[in-house]
Formats: C-alpha cells, sequence, structure tokens
C-alpha cells in the first residue's frame, strides 16, 4: 500500500458512483459503504466480538515491529482502489506506508493477493 496525493480523484462530480455511495453512507449511518468493482456495497458495522479480534491483531502486528517508523497499522481506513478512480475499500485491518498522514491510501490488491500466496 502507498500515500497518494490527497483530494478525490479527477472527474468524480455529482451523479457519479462515488457521490450516490456518499449519499447511501448518509442514508444508512450504521453501516460501512465501499466501491469496489464499481459496485456499490454496503456492510453492518462491525460487532464486539469482530472488534476484539481485530485489536488482538492490531496488537500483535504492533509487537512484530509493524507499526512504526516504516509503517503503521490501522483500523477502518479508506483506501482508494486501482482499476476505477471511484473504487475504494474499508478493511477492517491495513498496515500502510508510515507517511499516509496528509496523503489518501491507495490498495495494490496485486500485492496483497502475491503476499496471501503460500510460499513453496
Amino acid at each position: 500500500m502507498h500515500a497518494a496525493p490527497p483530494g478525490p480523484p479527477s472527474g468524480i462530480g455529482p451523479g457519479s458512483l462515488l457521490d450516490s455511495a456518499n449519499r447511501l453512507s448518509a442514508r444508512l449511518p450504521d453501516s460501512r459503504c465501499e466501491i469496489i468493482g464499481g459496485v456499490i456495497t454496503a456492510t453492518p458495522l462491525l460487532n464486539g466480538p469482530h472488534a476484539d479480534t481485530l485489536t488482538t491483531l492490531t496488537l500483535a502486528l504492533g509487537a512484530a515491529g509493524l507499526h512504526g517508523k516504516e509503517t503503521r497499522v490501522l483500523q477502518g481506513i479508506g483506501l482508494r482502489l486501482p482499476g476505477s478512480p471511484e473504487d475504494y475499500a474499508i478493511p477492517d485491518l491495513a498496515v500502510v506506508d508510515a507517511d499516509f498522514l496528509g496523503a489518501e491510501v491507495a490498495l495494490d490488491v496485486d500485492e496483497i493477493v502475491r503476499a496471501g500466496r503460500p510460499k513453496r
């Protein structure tokens, strides 16, 4: 994952998919709205056991040194997805470059898939 300049992608305005997702998010305050592959999805906010598991993972990743000078462990950060300027996701947990402050964070899906494959 890497940081990109802050602000909305160019060409995004009223009537866009992003605008529709923002309106839906305002109408569903107990949900998380995302655009993935050009499709708006709305999912319920996390429950207690799920949040507890995320905290456990966050603490373990921090103990492994991933919440430091080079990378940070974050929960619920909006990530821009490649493929469409309107695609974005809000993963439960992300490890991002430490220089993310003041920038939009982009998710490299191919990098995540490669990292999750078993080593042979």
